[in-house]
């Protein structure tokens, strides 16, 4: 990109989409918000939004927004039918002005990952709303970014009048050769996964017509030279993901160990308990008690043995959290148990309330709760 921008005078990096992972795994998000950090800071001029995106939810893809990540969808809408990006961007090249609009086929997507009251709306009416906006402002190419696989971004050109090129990024393989319609629209992708970085050059002739060059799929291989602070950032990354590696590993066998001892008593869950306290239960749902493990998870700290103790239930217990994905999925946050005891214990006597109140010390202690006070504590959870 650097040589690029340095050789030509006027230079549009543009970015298809469907830059979130999609796999269920937290490595893997974490993974995707580390490459959307770096494609802020490398001066994108339009991302488009694909499904998997949605993942990041709409809260966090607006900071990106905010802090300089020009993502644009002319069909992702609310309830009301109004976008929360744009749908496309203009720019003054020289003296060029093109106009870059995205939209994104719903019947391409995948995951689900969809935010609650948004939908995709009909591509066809975004994409005609979008090229008459861009007429309207004396946009003399345009260009479509298009969320959805080669068939219909083929089908979308054909049906076209007003766009010029037209990139699709639901691929995992390079087009090096551009598909060209009847009337000229040029079809192009750059695909492998983020490994191949595509670039053509247009050049407006003596006569008025638009030269193409062709089109160059650079694959980011070992004959391109890496950049080295870049290179140092991702051997970092790399390197505390092989450490979060270890540490999961290590609150398993820790988990495992603390399993050895015998225990005739069980973790029953907070299913078991709201059967009857439902009322306590409602009340603890509204609580950050119940969503502890959460504020790990934002800071992908969930797997740090330092930390997650105070964030589970039964965490150094037997058959407490730890063992397994069942048993993790069952004790997270900090629930009844995490207080009470294992359920098995049940106890209707009052000894329950007093071994729930010595346990809040065990976390809020003079260095993470050097202010606390048990009767003004318990007011806000009081059950």
């Amino acid at each position: 990109m650097d040589k690029i921008r340095g050789e030509a005078d006027h230079v549009l990096v543009l970015n298809g989409g469907d830059n979130v992972s999609g796999k269920n795994d937290k490595e893997w998000l974490r993974q995707s918000y580390f490459l959307m950090d770096l494609l802020t800071e490398m001066g994108m001029d339009a991302v488009a939004l694909q499904g998997t995106d949605m993942r990041m939810g709409l809260e966090d893809l607006k900071g990106y927004e905010k802090a300089g990540l020009p993502l644009i969808c002319a069909n992702l809408l609310d309830e009301d039918g109004k976008a929360p990006f744009p749908g496309w961007k203009t720019f003054q090249l020289g003296d060029e002005k093109v106009g870059v609009l995205s939209v994104t086929d719903k019947t391409a997507q995948r995951g689900g990952f969809m935010p609650e009251g948004y939908y995709w709306g009909e591509i066809d009416e975004a994409i005609e709303k979008g090229v008459a906006e861009l007429k309207a402002e004396d946009c003399d190419q345009i260009v479509l970014l298009f969320g959805g696989r080669r068939n219909n971004a083929v089908a979308a050109a054909e049906a076209l009048t007003g766009v010029d090129l037209i990139y699709y990024g639901n691929s995992s393989s390079s087009l090096k050769t551009p598909i060209i319609t009847d009337d000229g629209a040029r079809v192009l992708v750059a695909g492998n996964r983020g490994k191949d970085f595509g670039e053509i050059t247009l050049t407006r002739l003596a006569d008025g017509s638009v030269d193409y060059s062709d089109f160059t799929i650079h694959e980011l291989d070992g004959a391109y030279p890496h950049d080295e602070q870049m290179q140092e950032r991702v051997d970092a990354f790399l390197a505390e993901a092989g450490e979060r590696k270890k540490r999961e590993k290590l609150i398993k066998e820790l988990a495992r160990k603390q399993s050895e001892n015998e225990s005739t008593e069980a973790f029953t869950g907070t299913d078991a308990c709201k059967r009857c306290h439902i009322r306590e239960y409602d009340i603890w749902a509204s609580h950050p008690h119940a969503n502890a493990m959460v504020s790990l998870e934002d800071e992908f700290e969930e797997n740090n043995p330092e930390c997650i103790g105070c964030h589970v239930t039964g965490w150094e217990q037997p058959g407490g959290y730890g063992m397994d994905q069942r048993n993790n999925q069952m004790l997270a946050s900090v629930q009844c148990e995490a207080c009470h005891g294992y359920g098995t214990l049940h106890d209707r006597a009052g000894a329950i309330m007093t071994a729930a109140r010595n346990s809040c010390t065990s976390c809020h202690d003079q260095e993470f709760s050097p202010d606390f006070d048990f009767e003004k504590y318990w007011a806000r959870i009081e059950h």
